[in-house]
């Protein structure tokens, strides 16, 4: 949520819990769809 909000605050837009591929069978955590940039956050909570 932190990552969420510093990127907000950056004034980044993004999508969220979406398939960067279509046909990747995972989802990502933070997608770029215009810049065609996914990220996946490991993480412990």
């Amino acid at each position: 949520m932190t990552l969420r909000e510093e990127l907000h605050a950056m004034g980044l837009r993004y999508r969220v819990d979406k398939k960067p591929v279509l046909g990747l069978p995972s989802l990502a955590d933070i997608v770029f769809g215009p810049a065609k940039v996914a990220a996946f956050v490991d993480g412990c909570f």
